[in-house]
Parts: structure tokens; C-alpha cells; sequence
């Protein structure tokens, strides 16, 4: 790259300064005209004042090229728009209060403000159809629609092909790229265009490698860019990694508004390959002149094409030839900075921090979500269902993880915010399976909750662990027939009836089956390994459920006989109840000689606890007859209200002038 390629007009300078200003005026005029079609007169005064003010950040532009037509004409037809307004006297009384104070204040402001600009005003509407509203194709390519480079057409003389590339690169990009995002946002780029400026985005960083004199940061100001003097490093305001941001962010937009279901989005799919590659090759670059900054987002970039995926590679590096498992230890820079892996293929260590500023609620459900999968396939089922209880308690999982919208939230929105809400949607392929989700958090509720509601089975005031759960159970109980399972949630409740009864080997058929691999563990990596860890969940926690349930049956057992029954080994079982006897959950004790668990026998009979239940339901009924009573007779919590002195005490207890004592009405119980 030499000096004939700034000369051949790529680097213009004056194209370069100019792009965010003009692609700036050319949005807020664009809102006005918008504003105008629908007699919006507040929103063209916010806007017109907007404009004023970014007008006057161009003015040395326009003072050097003079003041484009485009200015002009809504200048003008702003004028013309309101002085049809002004004279509409039906239309001003149907106006609310705001749009008539808006068009008094915009019509004075008006009117001041195009006396600067009457000689040009007046040489526009000398032509015909100028100040008419109709304008011809060469009036539209004037308008809101000219760019920065159609206004400079004339500084743009011709070159070679690397100057008509970095021409059309700073055309299409670098405006959007320095204009603070605004571009990005507005429209969708077509599929073909957004394949050809990712060409452009790959020659542009060939000739960033091959030059390594040119310098490009957003750190550098206008007045400091040197496009010329080839004797000294060229240096150019702009920001290579915001262009492709941008272009990150039209992939992900191509990807929202196609069908997911089509060979088309499979296709465009396959393109998600050249964005990493580009993405890597930035960072590459970066790595050399860029900032820690920038260091930073280039690799949260790539975090967010990678951190939903299960890295086959890295996990076969850390499980060795033999398949035993080695120390963690992060391969690459990008592991050591935003860590490497993402929950659902890997264990949680390390943290990914803020992975996108544009979504973070999403992204944050979504990392819950994923660690407590996570959590679940190494066996932390306590763990599972803390990450996942707020999500699938909420009832709107689809929602929270930017899988889609309810129908019941779409009636609360108004058009606009739909439309913002269907852009924070993650992309189709990124999707959580729903139904794993919630099959995850069911067994991990019913693991955690069957065991409990076996100790506590006489306890009135027991807690739910899950509601969801509770809930599920409730519904299988109300069927009047009693089929074979067939979803996922009657397979969980089936499981969950035969834990309670210490049966362990039902539970395990109704849990893992042929369908439910179908639907569920199949979709897990390593699916063997997590059947295993939930085929030895249930055998540990059935056993705890027997104790619970049964234990006031037998005088003693032996381990012997529980590990036969559950085929856990000796150890295991041991271990087991000794952790029950240290928490206080089983009154029992170990004769090690024998190998047997003999019980004290201090936990009350069925009809003992039943006895209970029925005193305590008696010692509420009598509180609250007393607290109806004494509502009654004018007492609030045993206080008897004096109607001249207030509250006094008298030694049979407060007592009220013309009332009882408060022992006078306990003995009429």
C-alpha cells in the first residue's frame, strides 16, 4: 500500500471526517418526516432542535462545500408543513394541548432560524415541484437518503482497486462504525450484502497485516490523522473491531428474522465459521496495536459464538489417553481471560463476566440456566435446583432465556415495545432445550424433596422445597385413571411415588427408559455417564427415603440386607446413615460388630403423630375463637380501651368500664 493509494481517493480526508456528521443529520431528518406524516408537531420540535445542534458540529464541513440541498429542502418543507398547520383552524382545535404549545414554539423558531437561509430556500423553491412535496429521482438522491460520499461525489476521482475498496468500505462502515452505533440498529442488511462486506472486512485486515505503518484507532483525533506524508506512519480515526462488532450484530439479526426451521437458515448457519475466523484474525491484530480494552471485547466477541457449545477437543485434552481426569489448566490466553468453556459442556470454573452489553438479563438467566445443568451432570443436585429455581419457578422460562414471547405478554405491549423485545431473541440456534430444563430441575426437585417429605410426614408445618414440584404430584393425583406414563412430567411423578415407597428399581425404570432418552439424556454429552450419576442418585436417596418411611417398623437392620436391596456397596451405605445419626435425622445407632443399625425408637407411632396433629389443630381453633371474641367485645389483643383514661391495668388483667375481666372470661370456656 503506497502513495498512490490515498491519492486514488480511498483515504479522502475530508470523506473520512464527514461521514458520521452528514449519516447523522440524514437520520433526524428522517424523524421529522416520519414525525410529520403523523401531525406528531412535539416530536418535530425535539428533533428540530436535535438537528440545529448537530448542524452546528458539521460546520466546518459546510462551510468549506456549502450547505447541502438536503438541508435545505427540510428546511424548507418544515416551514411550509407548519404554515399549512397554522392556517388549518378545524384541524388546530381537534389538536391536544402539547402539539398546539409544540407548533406556536416550532413555528416561531422556524421562521427565525431559515432567515439565514433565505437566499437558498428561494432558489429551491424556484424549481419546479421543489416546494410541492413531489421531487424527482434526482431530488430524492439529494434528499434524506444522500450520503456522505454522494454529497463529496466530486472529491472522489478514480483509482486503483484497493482505493475503490477502502472507498466503499468508508462508505458503508466507518460512518456507523464512528457514529456511535446508531446505523446498526435502524435497518437489517441484506444476506448478499452482508456476505460482500464480509470480503471487505477480510481484505481490509490483509492490507492492515501487510502494512504494518498504518495505524487505526478510535484514539486518534481528526486533526491528528495523517493521510498523506508517507515519510512518517499513517494514522486514521476509525476502529477496526467496532466494523466488526457491527458485522457481528447483522449475523445475529440475519439469523432472528429467518426462518429457523428452513434449509435457509442452515445455510446461513454455515457462515458463522467466517465470523470467527474474521473475529480471530481482529484479535490477532489487536494483540499487536490494540488496547487492553480492546484486547478485552475482541475476546467476549468470541465468547459469544463459543461459550453455549460442548468443546469435544478440550475435553478429551483434559481426560488423557486413559480417561482419567487431569488438573484444569487454561490452553490459551482466551481461557485465561474470559473463561474457556461453556457451562452445559464443562465444569463451571472461571467466569465469563459481562458477555454483551446488549442483553444482560437474558445473558444472565442463561448462565444460571447453564450451571445448573452444569451442576446437575457432575451430581450437585442441590446446586441444579438453586440455579434453576428461580427460572422455572417464574412459569415463564421461554421468556427470561430470549427463547420467545407468551402470548398473554405480547397483549400487555404496545407494537414498539414488541419490536424491541423480538431483538433481544437469541437466535434459533442457541436456544436451551425447555423441556431438558425443566426435566432437569423435576428430578433434582424430586431427589431433594422425597427424602424430606418422608421425615417430616407428620409435620404440619413441613416447607416445600419446590412448589413446581408439589404442583406436579397434586396433578397426577387428581387423575382419575392412572395410564402408563407418556410425557416427561408423568414420568418424574411416577418416579417420585415409587421413591416414596423405597422402591428404587421403578423409580429407575420410569426415569430412564427409551423415551426419556429420546427426550432428555440423550441431548446430553457423555449421556452414559450422567445415566450412571442419576442411576446412583436414586439407589442413595431411595435408601434414605426407606429409613425414613420404615424405620419405625424394625427394632434393628442390617447393612448387609440394605446394600443387597439398593446394590450400593457396604462403604457407601455405612456412610450413609452414619451422616443421618450425626444430623439428628435418624434416632438410631451402629453396632459395628454385627454390621447392624439398631433404632431407639424415640420417633412416635403412626397414631402417636396423628394425636399430635389433632392437639394442634384444637389449640388453633381455640386461639382463633378467642381472637373472634374479643373482636367482639371491643378488645385488640387482649387490651381493653378505656374511653376516657385509655389503656388501664387492673389486676384481674385490662379491663374496659362496662366490660369482663379478662379471667372472668376465661372461665366461661
Amino acid at each position: 500500500m503506497g502513495p498512490d493509494l490515498v491519492r486514488g481517493g480511498g483515504l479522502d480526508p475530508l470523506l473520512t471526517r464527514c461521514g458520521r456528521r452528514f449519516e447523522e443529520l440524514t437520520n433526524l431528518i428522517k424523524t421529522i418526516r416520519n414525525a410529520m406524516k403523523i401531525r406528531d408537531v412535539t416530536k418535530c420540535l425535539e428533533e428540530f432542535e436535535l438537528l440545529g445542534k448537530a448542524y452546528g458540529k458539521a460546520k466546518s464541513i459546510v462551510d468549506k462545500e456549502g450547505v447541502p440541498r438536503f438541508y435545505v429542502r427540510i428546511l424548507a418543507d418544515l416551514e411550509q408543513y407548519l404554515n399549512e398547520l397554522w392556517e388549518d383552524k378545524e384541524g388546530k382545535k381537534k389538536m391536544n394541548k402539547n402539539n398546539a404549545k409544540a407548533l406556536s414554539t416550532l413555528r416561531q423558531k422556524i421562521r427565525k432560524y431559515n432567515r439565514d437561509y433565505e437566499s437558498q430556500i428561494s432558489s429551491y423553491r424556484q424549481v419546479p415541484g421543489g416546494a410541492g412535496g413531489s421531487s424527482s429521482s434526482e431530488d430524492d438522491d439529494d434528499g434524506e437518503g444522500m450520503s456522505a460520499a454522494a454529497f463529496l461525489k466530486k472529491k472522489e476521482p478514480s483509482g486503483d482497486s484497493r482505493s475503490k475498496f477502502l472507498k466503499k468500505m468508508e462508505v458503508r462502515a466507518l460512518p456507523g462504525v464512528r457514529g456511535g452505533g446508531g446505523i446498526a440498529h435502524v435497518w437489517q442488511f441484506p444476506p448478499e450484502m452482508w456476505k460482500k462486506c464480509l470480503e471487505s472486512i477480510d481484505e481490509l485486515l490483509d492490507m492492515l497485516f501487510a502494512n504494518p505503518n498504518i495505524f487505526i484507532g478510535e484514539n486518534i483525533l481528526e486533526e491528528s490523522e495523517n493521510l498523506s506524508n508517507f515519510e512518517q506512519p499513517l494514522r486514521v480515526r476509525g476502529c477496526i473491531l467496532t466494523l466488526v462488532e457491527r458485522m457481528d450484530e447483522e449475523f445475529t439479526k440475519i439469523m432472528q428474522n429467518t426462518d429457523p426451521h428452513s434449509q435457509e437458515y442452515v445455510d446461513h448457519l454455515k457462515d458463522e465459521g467466517r465470523v470467527c475466523g474474521i473475529i480471530g484474525r481482529v484479535q490477532s491484530y489487536l494483540q499487536e496495536k490494540g488496547t487492553t480494552e480492546e484486547i478485552c471485547r475482541g475476546y467476549l466477541r468470541r465468547v459469544l459464538h463459543t461459550y453455549y457449545k460442548f468443546d469435544y477437543k478440550a475435553h478429551q485434552r483434559e481426560q488423557g489417553p486413559a480417561g482419567d481426569s487431569k488438573v484444569l489448566t487454561p490452553p490459551t490466553p482466551l481461557s485465561a481471560a474470559v473463561g474457556r468453556r461453556g457451562a452445559v459442556g464443562g465444569r463451571p470454573w472461571g467466569g465469563a463476566g459481562r458477555l454483551s452489553p446488549l442483553s444482560p438479563q437474558i445473558l444472565y438467566n442463561r448462565t444460571m440456566v447453564q450451571l445448573g445443568i452444569c451442576a446437575f451432570r457432575q451430581g450437585m443436585t442441590k446446586d441444579a435446583h438453586n440455579a434453576l429455581l428461580d427460572i422455572q419457578s417464574s412459569g415463564r422460562a421461554k421468556e427470561l432465556l430470549g427463547q420467545g414471547l407468551l402470548m398473554r405478554s405480547l397483549q400487555e405491549r404496545n407494537q414498539e415495545q414488541e419490536k424491541i423485545e423480538k431483538r433481544r431473541q437469541v437466535p434459533f440456534h442457541m436456544h436451551i432445550n425447555l423441556e431438558l430444563l425443566e426435566c432437569v430441575y423435576l428430578v433434582s426437585a424430586m431427589l431433594l424433596e422425597i427424602p424430606y417429605m418422608a421425615a417430616h410426614e407428620f409435620d404440619a408445618r413441613r416447607r416445600m422445597i419446590s412448589k413446581q414440584f408439589h404442583h406436579q404430584l397434586r396433578v397426577g393425583e387428581r387423575q382419575p385413571l392412572l395410564g402408563p406414563p407418556e410425557s416427561m412430567r408423568e414420568h418424574v411423578v411416577a418416579a417420585s411415588k415409587a421413591m416414596k415407597m423405597g422402591d428404587w428399581r421403578t423409580c429407575h425404570r420410569f426415569i430412564i427408559n427409551e423415551k426419556m432418552n429420546g427426550k432428555v439424556w440423550d441431548l446430553f454429552p457423555e449421556a452414559d455417564k450422567v445415566r450412571t450419576m442419576l442411576v446412583r442418585k436414586i439407589q442413595e436417596e431411595s435408601l434414605r427415603t426407606y429409613l425414613f418411611t420404615y424405620s419405625s417398623v424394625y427394632d434393628s437392620i442390617s447393612m448387609e440386607i440394605l446394600s443387597d436391596m439398593f446394590q450400593l456397596d457396604l462403604p457407601t451405605v455405612h456412610s450413609i446413615i452414619s451422616k443421618m445419626i450425626i444430623n439428628e435425622e435418624l434416632m438410631a445407632s451402629l453396632d459395628q460388630p454385627t454390621q447392624t443399625v439398631v433404632m431407639h425408637r424415640t420417633e412416635p407411632t403412626a397414631l402417636q403423630n396423628m394425636a399430635l396433629q389433632l392437639a394442634e389443630k384444637l389449640g388453633n381453633l381455640v386461639e382463633n375463637n378467642e381472637r373472634v371474641f374479643d373482636h367482639k367485645q371491643g378488645t385488640y389483643g387482649g387490651y381493653f380501651r378505656d374511653q376516657k383514661d385509655g389503656y388501664r391495668k387492673n389486676e384481674g388483667g385490662y379491663m374496659r368500664r362496662g366490660g369482663y375481666r379478662q379471667q372472668e372470661r376465661q372461665a366461661n370456656y
